[in-house]
Protein backbone atom coordinates (compact mmCIF):
# COMPACT_ATOMS: atom_id res chain seq x y z
CA UNK A 1 0.00 0.00 0.00
CA UNK A 2 1.64 3.71 -0.88
CA UNK A 3 0.77 5.47 1.87
CA UNK A 4 2.54 8.30 0.40
CA UNK A 5 -0.22 8.88 -2.52
CA UNK A 6 -2.76 8.25 -0.33
CA UNK A 7 -1.37 11.43 1.97
CA UNK A 8 -1.05 13.64 -0.82
CA UNK A 9 -4.50 12.99 -2.21
CA UNK A 10 -6.72 12.96 1.23
CA UNK A 11 -4.67 16.13 2.65
CA UNK A 12 -6.32 17.92 -0.63
CA UNK A 13 -9.35 16.04 -0.80
CA UNK A 14 -9.89 17.97 3.13
CA UNK A 15 -9.28 21.20 1.23
CA UNK A 16 -12.12 20.23 -1.46
CA UNK A 17 -14.61 18.72 -0.15
CA UNK A 18 -14.97 21.57 2.22
CA UNK A 19 -14.85 23.77 -0.30
CA UNK A 20 -17.10 21.87 -2.85
CA UNK A 21 -19.77 22.13 0.24
CA UNK A 22 -19.30 25.84 1.39
CA UNK A 23 -19.87 26.52 -2.32
CA UNK A 24 -22.76 24.68 -1.84
CA UNK A 25 -24.16 26.71 1.19
CA UNK A 26 -23.37 29.91 -0.69
CA UNK A 27 -25.17 28.73 -3.21
CA UNK A 28 -28.47 28.87 -0.98
CA UNK A 29 -27.79 31.97 0.48
CA UNK A 30 -25.73 31.00 3.34
CA UNK A 31 -22.40 32.56 4.03
CA UNK A 32 -21.63 32.43 8.13
CA UNK A 33 -22.77 32.08 11.06
CA UNK A 34 -24.31 35.68 11.01
CA UNK A 35 -24.81 35.98 7.03
CA UNK A 36 -27.66 33.88 6.25
CA UNK A 37 -30.58 35.02 4.04
CA UNK A 38 -33.62 34.87 4.61
CA UNK A 39 -36.13 32.52 3.02
CA UNK A 40 -40.33 32.41 2.50
CA UNK A 41 -41.95 29.87 1.58
CA UNK A 42 -44.69 30.40 -0.95
CA UNK A 43 -46.47 27.43 -2.53
CA UNK A 44 -44.58 24.78 -3.83
CA UNK A 45 -41.38 27.12 -4.13
CA UNK A 46 -39.16 28.89 -1.31
CA UNK A 47 -37.93 31.98 -2.36
CA UNK A 48 -34.32 32.83 -1.09
CA UNK A 49 -33.85 36.71 -1.39
CA UNK A 50 -35.60 37.24 -5.08
CA UNK A 51 -34.08 33.95 -6.48
CA UNK A 52 -36.62 31.06 -5.65
CA UNK A 53 -36.24 27.48 -5.50
CA UNK A 54 -38.13 24.15 -4.95
CA UNK A 55 -39.91 23.60 -1.64
CA UNK A 56 -38.08 20.32 -1.02
CA UNK A 57 -34.90 22.08 -1.25
CA UNK A 58 -36.14 25.01 0.85
CA UNK A 59 -37.12 22.45 3.65
CA UNK A 60 -33.58 20.78 3.51
CA UNK A 61 -31.79 24.04 3.73
CA UNK A 62 -34.12 24.50 6.72
CA UNK A 63 -32.51 21.77 8.57
CA UNK A 64 -28.96 23.35 7.29
CA UNK A 65 -29.49 26.40 9.03
CA UNK A 66 -30.78 24.79 12.24
CA UNK A 67 -27.60 22.69 12.60
CA UNK A 68 -25.48 25.59 11.26
CA UNK A 69 -27.49 28.29 14.30
CA UNK A 70 -26.65 25.21 16.71
CA UNK A 71 -23.25 23.81 15.96
CA UNK A 72 -21.84 27.20 13.96
CA UNK A 73 -21.37 27.50 10.47
CA UNK A 74 -17.67 26.29 10.34
CA UNK A 75 -18.04 23.05 12.07
CA UNK A 76 -21.45 22.23 10.17
CA UNK A 77 -19.89 22.49 6.69
CA UNK A 78 -16.45 20.16 7.95
CA UNK A 79 -18.93 17.69 9.12
CA UNK A 80 -20.69 17.68 6.06
CA UNK A 81 -17.55 17.84 3.70
CA UNK A 82 -16.30 14.80 5.63
CA UNK A 83 -19.71 12.60 5.68
CA UNK A 84 -19.02 13.22 2.07
CA UNK A 85 -15.92 12.27 1.66
CA UNK A 86 -16.63 8.68 3.56
CA UNK A 87 -19.59 8.57 1.37
CA UNK A 88 -17.41 8.56 -1.85
CA UNK A 89 -14.53 6.27 -0.55
CA UNK A 90 -17.12 3.45 0.86
CA UNK A 91 -18.89 3.80 -2.85
CA UNK A 92 -15.07 3.43 -4.21
CA UNK A 93 -14.21 0.02 -1.71
CA UNK A 94 -17.56 -1.19 -2.38
CA UNK A 95 -17.36 -0.92 -6.16
CA UNK A 96 -13.32 -2.13 -6.09
CA UNK A 97 -14.74 -5.71 -4.20
CA UNK A 98 -18.13 -5.89 -6.07
CA UNK A 99 -19.77 -5.11 -2.56
CA UNK A 100 -23.05 -3.22 -4.80
CA UNK A 101 -26.02 -4.98 -5.48
CA UNK A 102 -26.54 -3.87 -8.96
CA UNK A 103 -23.31 -4.87 -10.22
CA UNK A 104 -21.90 -2.02 -11.55
CA UNK A 105 -19.29 0.28 -10.76
CA UNK A 106 -20.16 3.78 -9.60
CA UNK A 107 -17.06 6.06 -9.70
CA UNK A 108 -15.35 4.41 -12.24
CA UNK A 109 -15.12 1.62 -14.96
CA UNK A 110 -12.89 -1.43 -15.37
CA UNK A 111 -11.55 -0.70 -18.66
CA UNK A 112 -9.97 2.30 -17.59
CA UNK A 113 -12.94 4.69 -19.29
CA UNK A 114 -13.17 8.17 -18.15
CA UNK A 115 -17.06 7.16 -18.04
CA UNK A 116 -18.45 5.77 -14.90
CA UNK A 117 -19.67 2.35 -15.48
CA UNK A 118 -23.46 2.67 -13.84
CA UNK A 119 -23.92 5.70 -16.11
CA UNK A 120 -23.44 3.08 -19.62
CA UNK A 121 -27.20 1.58 -18.10
CA UNK A 122 -28.57 5.24 -17.67
CA UNK A 123 -31.25 6.34 -20.22
CA UNK A 124 -30.60 9.93 -19.46
CA UNK A 125 -28.96 11.26 -16.34
CA UNK A 126 -27.31 14.90 -14.85
CA UNK A 127 -23.45 14.66 -14.77
CA UNK A 128 -23.26 17.79 -12.74
CA UNK A 129 -19.77 18.06 -13.50
CA UNK A 130 -18.52 14.61 -11.75
CA UNK A 131 -16.39 13.60 -14.89
CA UNK A 132 -14.81 16.66 -14.98
CA UNK A 133 -10.83 15.63 -14.80
CA UNK A 134 -10.83 17.97 -11.75
CA UNK A 135 -13.75 16.75 -10.03
CA UNK A 136 -14.17 14.80 -6.71
CA UNK A 137 -14.92 11.73 -7.86
CA UNK A 138 -12.32 11.61 -11.11
CA UNK A 139 -9.55 12.74 -8.20
CA UNK A 140 -10.29 9.28 -5.87
CA UNK A 141 -10.04 7.30 -8.54
CA UNK A 142 -7.22 8.49 -10.47
CA UNK A 143 -5.06 9.57 -7.84
CA UNK A 144 -5.06 6.25 -5.40
CA UNK A 145 -3.99 3.14 -7.05
CA UNK A 146 -6.90 0.42 -7.50
CA UNK A 147 -4.60 -1.75 -5.36
CA UNK A 148 -4.70 0.59 -2.11
CA UNK A 149 -8.20 -0.21 -2.10
CA UNK A 150 -7.93 -3.98 -1.18
CA UNK A 151 -7.32 -4.09 2.07
CA UNK A 152 -10.05 -2.19 4.82
CA UNK A 153 -6.74 -0.84 6.22
CA UNK A 154 -7.26 1.74 4.27
CA UNK A 155 -10.23 3.94 5.62
CA UNK A 156 -8.14 4.09 8.66
CA UNK A 157 -5.43 5.97 6.01
CA UNK A 158 -7.62 8.07 4.50
CA UNK A 159 -8.50 9.03 7.73
CA UNK A 160 -5.84 9.90 9.54
CA UNK A 161 -4.42 12.02 6.03
CA UNK A 162 -7.69 13.49 6.20
CA UNK A 163 -7.45 15.21 9.08
CA UNK A 164 -3.15 15.72 9.55
CA UNK A 165 -3.48 19.40 8.74
CA UNK A 166 -6.07 20.19 11.41
CA UNK A 167 -3.48 18.22 13.47
CA UNK A 168 -0.71 20.46 12.71
CA UNK A 169 -2.97 23.30 13.06
CA UNK A 170 -3.83 22.26 17.03
CA UNK A 171 -0.80 20.33 18.27
CA UNK A 172 1.52 22.13 20.47
CA UNK A 173 -1.51 24.49 21.76
CA UNK A 174 -4.22 24.19 24.30
CA UNK A 175 -6.59 22.09 22.02
CA UNK A 176 -10.56 22.90 22.05
CA UNK A 177 -12.89 20.31 22.84
CA UNK A 178 -13.91 20.22 18.94
CA UNK A 179 -10.77 19.61 17.99
CA UNK A 180 -9.43 16.93 20.57
CA UNK A 181 -9.88 14.20 17.47
CA UNK A 182 -7.46 15.87 15.23
CA UNK A 183 -5.26 16.57 18.03
CA UNK A 184 -5.02 13.17 19.47
CA UNK A 185 -5.81 10.58 16.99
CA UNK A 186 -2.84 8.40 15.69
CA UNK A 187 -3.47 5.27 13.16
CA UNK A 188 -2.01 2.65 14.39
CA UNK A 189 -0.08 0.35 11.81
CA UNK A 190 -1.06 -2.92 10.79
CA UNK A 191 1.45 -5.02 13.01
CA UNK A 192 0.99 -3.18 16.32
CA UNK A 193 -2.67 -3.42 16.00
CA UNK A 194 -1.96 -7.80 15.53
CA UNK A 195 0.27 -7.67 18.54
CA UNK A 196 -2.36 -5.84 21.01
CA UNK A 197 -5.03 -8.24 19.84
CA UNK A 198 -3.06 -11.50 19.41
CA UNK A 199 -1.57 -11.36 22.86
CA UNK A 200 -5.08 -10.29 24.41
CA UNK A 201 -8.41 -12.14 23.16
CA UNK A 202 -5.60 -14.34 21.34
CA UNK A 203 -3.53 -14.98 24.61
CA UNK A 204 -7.29 -15.53 26.36
CA UNK A 205 -8.37 -18.23 24.18
CA UNK A 206 -4.77 -20.11 24.18
CA UNK A 207 -4.89 -19.66 28.28
CA UNK A 208 -7.86 -22.02 28.09
CA UNK A 209 -6.65 -23.92 24.79
CA UNK A 210 -2.96 -24.21 24.45
CA UNK A 211 -3.02 -26.62 22.01
CA UNK A 212 -5.73 -24.83 19.91
CA UNK A 213 -4.66 -23.82 16.23
CA UNK A 214 -5.14 -20.63 16.52
CA UNK A 215 -1.48 -20.45 18.30
CA UNK A 216 0.03 -21.23 14.32
CA UNK A 217 -2.49 -18.06 12.72
CA UNK A 218 -0.89 -15.46 14.98
CA UNK A 219 2.22 -14.56 14.21
CA UNK A 220 2.76 -11.35 16.86
CA UNK A 221 1.74 -13.79 19.80
CA UNK A 222 4.02 -14.06 22.67
CA UNK A 223 4.12 -17.14 24.44
CA UNK A 224 3.97 -16.11 27.99
CA UNK A 225 7.19 -17.31 29.95
CA UNK A 226 7.41 -20.14 32.03
CA UNK A 227 6.25 -19.42 35.59
CA UNK A 228 7.45 -20.69 39.34
CA UNK A 229 5.13 -23.64 40.61
CA UNK A 230 2.78 -21.42 43.28
CA UNK A 231 2.49 -18.50 40.61
CA UNK A 232 1.45 -21.22 37.94
CA UNK A 233 -1.26 -22.77 40.05
CA UNK A 234 -2.48 -18.99 41.31
CA UNK A 235 -2.92 -18.88 37.00
CA UNK A 236 -4.73 -21.88 36.96
CA UNK A 237 -7.41 -21.27 39.29
CA UNK A 238 -8.83 -17.66 37.42
CA UNK A 239 -8.19 -19.20 33.94
CA UNK A 240 -11.51 -20.01 32.38
CA UNK A 241 -11.68 -24.39 31.80
CA UNK A 242 -14.14 -23.73 28.54
CA UNK A 243 -14.77 -20.50 27.04
CA UNK A 244 -17.70 -19.75 24.66
CA UNK A 245 -17.51 -17.80 21.58
CA UNK A 246 -20.72 -16.03 22.08
CA UNK A 247 -20.01 -14.73 25.45
CA UNK A 248 -16.58 -13.52 25.24
CA UNK A 249 -16.38 -9.70 24.95
CA UNK A 250 -13.71 -7.06 23.19
CA UNK A 251 -14.12 -2.89 23.68
CA UNK A 252 -12.47 -0.82 22.20
CA UNK A 253 -12.79 2.60 23.89
CA UNK A 254 -10.94 4.48 21.44
CA UNK A 255 -11.90 3.08 18.96
CA UNK A 256 -10.90 5.51 16.24
CA UNK A 257 -11.94 4.28 12.55
CA UNK A 258 -11.97 0.74 13.73
CA UNK A 259 -8.46 -0.87 12.96
CA UNK A 260 -8.21 -2.74 16.68
CA UNK A 261 -11.81 -3.77 15.98
CA UNK A 262 -11.07 -5.33 12.03
CA UNK A 263 -8.65 -6.85 13.72
CA UNK A 264 -10.71 -8.80 16.46
CA UNK A 265 -12.52 -9.93 13.97
CA UNK A 266 -9.73 -11.60 12.47
CA UNK A 267 -9.04 -13.37 15.45
CA UNK A 268 -13.09 -14.26 16.49
CA UNK A 269 -13.21 -15.63 13.37
CA UNK A 270 -11.30 -17.84 13.81
CA UNK A 271 -12.21 -18.89 17.21
CA UNK A 272 -15.64 -19.72 15.43
CA UNK A 273 -14.31 -21.36 12.99
CA UNK A 274 -12.51 -23.77 15.20
CA UNK A 275 -15.35 -24.23 17.28
CA UNK A 276 -17.49 -25.94 14.35
CA UNK A 277 -20.02 -22.33 13.49
CA UNK A 278 -21.04 -22.32 10.12
CA UNK A 279 -19.25 -19.59 8.43
CA UNK A 280 -22.18 -18.00 7.42
CA UNK A 281 -23.22 -17.33 10.85
CA UNK A 282 -20.43 -16.05 11.92
CA UNK A 283 -20.30 -12.17 10.80
CA UNK A 284 -23.61 -11.73 12.90
CA UNK A 285 -22.59 -13.22 15.42
CA UNK A 286 -19.31 -11.53 15.80
CA UNK A 287 -20.64 -8.06 15.70
CA UNK A 288 -23.98 -8.21 17.47
CA UNK A 289 -21.87 -10.39 20.56
CA UNK A 290 -18.54 -9.91 20.38
CA UNK A 291 -17.10 -6.40 19.38
CA UNK A 292 -17.88 -2.95 20.97
CA UNK A 293 -16.45 0.54 20.41
CA UNK A 294 -16.86 4.28 21.07
CA UNK A 295 -14.77 6.92 20.18
CA UNK A 296 -16.02 11.44 20.77
CA UNK A 297 -15.35 11.95 16.81
CA UNK A 298 -18.40 11.50 14.36
CA UNK A 299 -16.70 10.55 11.26
CA UNK A 300 -14.28 8.18 13.15
CA UNK A 301 -16.94 5.81 14.44
CA UNK A 302 -18.80 6.13 10.38
CA UNK A 303 -15.43 4.76 9.45
CA UNK A 304 -15.67 2.32 12.63
CA UNK A 305 -18.75 0.99 11.57
CA UNK A 306 -18.15 0.60 7.61
CA UNK A 307 -15.15 -1.19 7.93
CA UNK A 308 -16.41 -3.51 10.25
CA UNK A 309 -19.20 -4.43 7.98
CA UNK A 310 -17.13 -4.74 4.72
CA UNK A 311 -15.12 -7.22 7.11
CA UNK A 312 -18.36 -8.92 7.87
CA UNK A 313 -19.79 -8.67 3.93
CA UNK A 314 -16.53 -11.11 3.17
CA UNK A 315 -17.79 -13.30 4.96
CA UNK A 316 -21.75 -13.25 3.93
CA UNK A 317 -22.82 -11.71 1.17
CA UNK A 318 -26.06 -10.97 2.72
CA UNK A 319 -25.48 -9.07 5.86
CA UNK A 320 -25.67 -5.82 4.00
CA UNK A 321 -29.38 -6.42 3.59
CA UNK A 322 -30.31 -7.41 7.09
CA UNK A 323 -32.48 -4.58 8.29
CA UNK A 324 -32.28 -5.70 12.20
CA UNK A 325 -28.71 -5.98 12.36
CA UNK A 326 -26.95 -3.75 15.36
CA UNK A 327 -23.81 -2.32 15.53
CA UNK A 328 -22.48 -1.88 19.24
CA UNK A 329 -19.66 1.04 17.41
CA UNK A 330 -20.77 4.52 18.59
CA UNK A 331 -19.93 7.97 18.26
CA UNK A 332 -19.94 9.47 22.04
CA UNK A 333 -22.47 12.21 22.15
CA UNK A 334 -22.67 15.19 24.37
CA UNK A 335 -26.73 15.81 26.15
CA UNK A 336 -28.57 18.61 24.37
CA UNK A 337 -30.69 21.17 26.22
CA UNK A 338 -33.84 19.71 24.14
CA UNK A 339 -32.85 16.16 26.17
CA UNK A 340 -34.47 17.31 29.33
CA UNK A 341 -37.81 18.59 27.45
CA UNK A 342 -37.36 14.97 25.53
CA UNK A 343 -37.31 13.46 28.54
CA UNK A 344 -40.18 14.88 29.93
CA UNK A 345 -42.68 14.39 26.80
CA UNK A 346 -42.02 10.61 26.00
CA UNK A 347 -41.64 9.60 29.28
CA UNK A 348 -44.32 11.32 31.09
CA UNK A 349 -46.55 9.37 33.58
CA UNK A 350 -44.31 6.68 33.86
CA UNK A 351 -44.05 4.87 36.92
CA UNK A 352 -40.29 3.62 36.23
CA UNK A 353 -37.21 5.33 37.45
CA UNK A 354 -36.64 5.86 34.14
CA UNK A 355 -37.17 10.07 33.87
CA UNK A 356 -34.55 10.23 36.96
CA UNK A 357 -32.68 7.99 35.30
CA UNK A 358 -32.48 9.90 32.20
CA UNK A 359 -31.96 13.21 33.43
CA UNK A 360 -29.17 11.70 35.66
CA UNK A 361 -27.58 10.92 31.95
CA UNK A 362 -28.02 14.41 30.23
CA UNK A 363 -26.05 15.48 33.40
CA UNK A 364 -23.51 13.02 33.34
CA UNK A 365 -22.84 13.14 29.27
CA UNK A 366 -22.94 17.24 29.44
CA UNK A 367 -19.61 17.55 28.19
CA UNK A 368 -19.00 13.79 26.61
CA UNK A 369 -17.14 14.92 23.46
CA UNK A 370 -14.46 16.45 25.54
CA UNK A 371 -14.11 13.65 28.12
CA UNK A 372 -15.17 10.04 25.99
CA UNK A 373 -14.82 6.67 27.42
CA UNK A 374 -13.33 8.28 30.82
CA UNK A 375 -17.01 9.34 32.10
CA UNK A 376 -18.14 6.28 34.56
CA UNK A 377 -21.50 5.91 34.66
CA UNK A 378 -22.14 5.52 38.55
CA UNK A 379 -23.90 2.62 40.35
CA UNK A 380 -26.54 1.93 41.37
CA UNK A 381 -27.17 3.43 37.52
CA UNK A 382 -24.96 1.34 36.15
CA UNK A 383 -26.96 -1.51 37.32
CA UNK A 384 -29.76 -0.67 35.92
CA UNK A 385 -28.93 0.31 32.12
CA UNK A 386 -30.79 -3.20 31.06
CA UNK A 387 -33.88 -2.17 32.16
CA UNK A 388 -33.51 1.49 30.69
CA UNK A 389 -32.04 0.58 27.07
CA UNK A 390 -35.54 -1.66 26.95
CA UNK A 391 -37.76 1.27 28.18
CA UNK A 392 -36.04 4.10 25.59
CA UNK A 393 -35.98 1.12 22.57
CA UNK A 394 -39.81 1.23 23.05
CA UNK A 395 -40.52 4.42 23.58
CA UNK A 396 -38.32 5.64 20.79
CA UNK A 397 -36.33 3.41 19.16
CA UNK A 398 -38.89 4.07 16.06
CA UNK A 399 -38.86 7.40 16.22
CA UNK A 400 -37.40 8.82 12.70
CA UNK A 401 -33.62 9.29 12.69
CA UNK A 402 -33.49 12.80 12.42
CA UNK A 403 -35.32 14.19 15.04
CA UNK A 404 -33.50 15.16 18.19
CA UNK A 405 -35.31 12.90 20.69
CA UNK A 406 -33.02 9.98 18.99
CA UNK A 407 -29.64 11.98 20.91
CA UNK A 408 -31.55 10.36 24.32
CA UNK A 409 -30.68 6.93 22.86
CA UNK A 410 -27.36 7.84 21.64
CA UNK A 411 -26.96 8.85 25.73
CA UNK A 412 -28.13 5.57 26.53
CA UNK A 413 -26.51 3.33 23.63
CA UNK A 414 -23.22 4.81 25.42
CA UNK A 415 -23.83 4.44 28.32
CA UNK A 416 -24.71 0.76 28.23
CA UNK A 417 -21.23 0.62 27.00
CA UNK A 418 -19.78 2.22 29.92
CA UNK A 419 -21.22 0.76 32.45
CA UNK A 420 -20.14 -2.76 31.33
CA UNK A 421 -17.20 -5.01 31.61
CA UNK A 422 -15.15 -6.57 29.60
CA UNK A 423 -13.09 -9.51 28.58
CA UNK A 424 -10.62 -7.60 26.59
CA UNK A 425 -10.19 -3.81 26.43
CA UNK A 426 -7.50 -3.22 23.59
CA UNK A 427 -6.71 0.63 22.28
CA UNK A 428 -4.38 3.05 21.41
CA UNK A 429 -5.63 5.64 23.30
CA UNK A 430 -5.11 9.58 23.02
CA UNK A 431 -2.06 11.15 24.24
CA UNK A 432 -2.34 14.43 25.59
CA UNK A 433 0.18 16.44 28.15
CA UNK A 434 -1.00 19.08 30.34
CA UNK A 435 -0.09 21.60 28.45
CA UNK A 436 -2.46 21.19 25.57
CA UNK A 437 -5.22 20.44 28.08
CA UNK A 438 -7.94 22.60 28.42
CA UNK A 439 -9.53 23.45 31.35
CA UNK A 440 -12.67 21.20 31.58
CA UNK A 441 -9.87 18.66 30.91
CA UNK A 442 -7.61 19.48 33.81
CA UNK A 443 -10.44 20.42 35.73
CA UNK A 444 -12.35 16.75 34.82
CA UNK A 445 -8.76 14.73 35.55
CA UNK A 446 -7.82 16.37 38.43
CA UNK A 447 -11.72 15.26 40.38
CA UNK A 448 -11.38 11.69 38.52
CA UNK A 449 -7.96 10.70 37.92
CA UNK A 450 -6.23 12.93 40.45
CA UNK A 451 -3.03 10.32 40.57
CA UNK A 452 -2.52 10.48 36.88
CA UNK A 453 -3.96 13.80 36.02
CA UNK A 454 -0.73 15.04 33.78
CA UNK A 455 -1.29 12.58 31.01
CA UNK A 456 -4.75 11.80 28.96
CA UNK A 457 -3.13 8.48 27.74
CA UNK A 458 -2.27 7.49 31.58
CA UNK A 459 -6.13 8.30 32.53
CA UNK A 460 -6.82 5.81 29.85
CA UNK A 461 -4.63 3.19 31.34
CA UNK A 462 -6.33 3.74 34.38
CA UNK A 463 -10.20 4.07 32.72
CA UNK A 464 -9.36 0.44 30.38
CA UNK A 465 -8.13 -1.42 33.99
CA UNK A 466 -11.29 -0.45 35.51
CA UNK A 467 -13.37 -1.73 32.50
CA UNK A 468 -12.16 -4.84 32.34
CA UNK A 469 -13.12 -7.84 34.06
CA UNK A 470 -10.84 -8.95 36.79
CA UNK A 471 -8.76 -12.15 37.02
CA UNK A 472 -7.97 -12.00 33.59
CA UNK A 473 -4.94 -14.42 33.29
Amino acid sequence: MNTNKIKSYAIQASRDFLKAVTERANFYGIFGDNHIEEMTLKGDVAIIGDRPIPKKEGELRQRLVERIKQNGFEMTLQADAYSWFNRFAALRYMEIHGYLDHGFRVLSHPSGSSMPEIFEQAVDIDLQGLLHSDSLIRKMVSDIPEDDWREVEIIGWLYQFYISEKKDEVIGKVVKSEDIPAATQLFTPNWIVKYMVQNTLGRMWLATYPDSPLRAKMEYYIAPALQEPDVQKQLDAVTPRELHPETITFFDPAQGSGHILVEAYNVFKEIYLERGYRTRDIPRLILEKNLYGLDICDRAAQLAGFALMMKARADDRKILGYTDLRLNVYAIQDSRSSDLRNIEMFFKGDEFQGRSDLRALAELFENAKTFGSLITVPEPLAGRMQEIVQTVEEKIGKWRAASDVQNIRAMVNQAALLSRKYDCVVTNPPYMGGKGMNGLIKTFLKDNFPDVKSDLFSAFIVRNTDLTKPNYP
